[in-house]
């Protein structure tokens, strides 16, 4: 009982640390505002999902700067809506090419929010980090040129979870302030009271002993890229503005640590390994000699290295509780970094996320791009006139739309994966190579788990099949269920064949690539409707196969029965499917073979 009290009040003194850290970064948005976003533009990554929190950090925020206006960003704009071009209905009307601003040239000197902001297409990422660094949005298309002014302030909410897609290395590269609100729960912010700054300074100064010290501090967190130090110490002399400080003090060092590269680091410091100096015994008469010479250089001997004094430092002002989080979320990115990629990206005429259109030949199964196809024909609507005046008596006002303009849409698409194992319980393989067929499974758990892919484990024995796990990308969940898979009973094929192919059907709609390994003797005995018998529980079997094939579902059947089952063979061919047998099956042969089935 007086463990939980003591886990309870932990808990409750890291959110309280968390939120007070947020409370002091908004003040220092806040300062940055009143000097001008656009001279300063302050950025802050907040780490949550969507929900009472953060929902209350913001209202807090649009509260301290109520005259800044916030401009949110869809997760899919596009091109033309990002940086602006052509005002087509506009040059439609006048006649003259007319340019339109984009959302980033209208966040100018104001605030852009960025939601879902790890699901931000790289293209995307692209222009806003471009628009950061330079302070406008150029556009060179449409046959015409523009240059606009976007030196904005950015707040971007980071809502990944393990196995997501984390946030784009560039963007977080670029943002000042790392807030991690994922622990905060509602009640500690009914108590909390906004901080109270009575006097600001107008200015502060950064020693170069201050500046070195924070250089070492974020070398030894393994960052080493120039603009995160230079924010460290901006976010530094903020605190000490803050505090009516005209210079940085350590207590500003470790502020701006705290809040804006611990959440960045690649492996949090060790604070140094105390140091025993043995010392030689002396004469006695030396002793005596020259006692204050040797009390300053002992003094000198035990003074630390600054930076050394400052990670001492940082480590015990960390609230308990933080560490430990800090070094999930190290060890969660490590792994993170090293995933294989979720899908190789591929392009198409009819579904995924749009992209932009690409001159082409209409064909069938492809559609137009109007809007881009009218940008494309409008520079040339002069020369056009001209030409159809000379040969045609009278005026022609209409839009002259030639082949080589035509724009078609094109799409964006993740190629995930989905593996479905279909694996015979029932009495006669439990006997035979249930437990080889475990071990298969679990090597082909680990690569598809590397790759990301999704897996469903199916399980048929007795009167009908059971979907263990249905698609997921936990390899954990995977291996448990497979372990806990029970043997024994009859051998309901067809069911167990049924179920994998509504759990195909429903992740192809979710538009990932399925394949269906089968893990069986083909010695079925139990129909679709429970019933015993050989006869009808292979033919339903054989129709729930032809079924498969017909939607064109690639399948892998593993024969686990001793000697190679002609059944077995059958049911193959019925499916479509590749086949192995298992006594010539290594874990090596049978990933390839599911690969080349997909």
């Amino acid at each position: 009982m007086a463990q939980n009290t003591a886990n309870a009040t932990r808990e409750t003194s890291l959110e309280e640390a968390l939120w007070n850290d947020a409370c002091l970064t908004l003040e220092m948005i806040a300062l940055m505002v009143r000097n001008g976003i656009a001279n300063n533009p302050p950025s802050l990554r907040i780490k949550a999902h969507a929900g009472p929190v953060r929902e209350h950090l913001m209202q807090r925020l649009e509260e301290i700067v109520s005259k800044t206006v916030f401009h949110k960003m869809p997760v899919g704009i596009d091109e033309q809506r990002l940086i602006g071009g052509l005002d087509l209905s506009a040059t439609l009307a006048s006649g003259k090419r007319i340019a339109s601003k984009g959302l980033l040239a209208q966040c100018h000197d104001e605030m852009l929010v960025v939601p879902m902001a790890n699901l931000v297409p790289s293209e995307t990422i692209s222009q806003v980090t471009s628009a950061m660094d330079n302070g406008h949005v150029h556009v060179e298309r449409d046959g015409m040129s523009a240059r606009d002014q976007a030196a904005f302030g950015l707040i971007v909410f980071d809502e990944s979870d393990e196995g997501d897609q984390p946030l784009s290395e560039s963007l977080c590269d670029r943002i000042m302030f790392h807030l991690d609100l994922s622990p905060i729960s509602y009640r500690v912010l009914q108590h909390a009271v906004r901080p109270d700054f009575k006097q600001t300074a107008t200015s502060a100064i950064c020693d170069n002993t201050i500046i070195e010290e924070i250089c070492a501090l974020a070398l030894s967190m393994g960052i080493t890229s120039m603009r995160p130090i230079q924010q460290a110490i901006q976010v530094a002399i903020l605190n000490a503005r803050l505090n009516g400080r005209t210079k940085v003090l350590q207590e500003d060092v470790l502020t701006s640590i705290r809040l804006s590269l611990l959440q960045r680091a690649k492996y949090l410091p060790q604070p140094p390994a105390d140091e025993v100096l043995e010392e030689e015994p002396e004469p006695e008469h030396e002793k005596d000699e020259d006692n204050h010479q040797d009390q300053e250089q002992s003094a000198d001997l035990s003074q630390k290295p600054l930076e050394d004094m400052s990670i001492e430092a940082l480590a015990s002002e960390l609230p308990d509780g933080l560490l430990d989080q800090l070094v999930a979320t190290l060890s969660l990115n490590a792994k993170s970094m090293s995933q294989g990629r979720k899908g190789a990206r591929q392009y198409s005429h009819k579904r995924g996320r749009p992209v932009a259109s690409r001159r082409g030949t209409l064909r069938s199964g492809q559609s137009l791009d109007l809007i881009a196809t009218l940008r494309a024909a409008i520079p040339w609507q002069k020369m056009r006139r001209s030409q159809i005046e000379a040969t045609v008596e009278g005026s022609c006002d209409r839009i002259h739309v030639r082949p080589q303009d035509f724009h078609i849409r094109r799409y964006k698409e993740n190629t995930e994966t989905s593996t479905i194992f279909v694996v015979d319980a029932s009495g006669s393989t439990a006997l035979n190579r249930l437990a080889e067929a475990k071990g298969a499974i679990e090597s082909l758990l680990a690569e598809g788990y590397a790759r990301r892919d999704h897996v469903a484990l199916v399980s048929f024995r007795k009167r009908e099949a059971e979907v263990l796990l249905p698609p997921t990308r936990s390899l954990v969940r995977a291996k448990k269920s497979l372990s806990a898979l029970p043997g024994g009973g009859g051998t309901p094929l067809a069911s167990g064949l049924q179920s994998a192919f509504l759990i195909a059907s429903e992740e192809m709609r979710n538009g990932r690539m399925t394949s269906i390994v089968l893990l069986t003797d083909g010695s079925a005995n139990v129909a679709l409707d429970g019933t015993g018998g050989r006869a009808q529980a292979m033919s339903d079997a054989m129709k729930v196969s032809e079924m498969i094939a017909a939607n064109d579902i690639p399948c892998l059947l593993v024969d686990v029965s001793k000697l190679a089952s002609p059944k077995a063979r059958e049911i193959s061919q019925a499916l479509g499917a590749n086949y192995l047998p298992m006594p010539f099956v290594s874990s090596k042969n049978l990933s390839d073979a599911v690969r080349a089935s997909r």
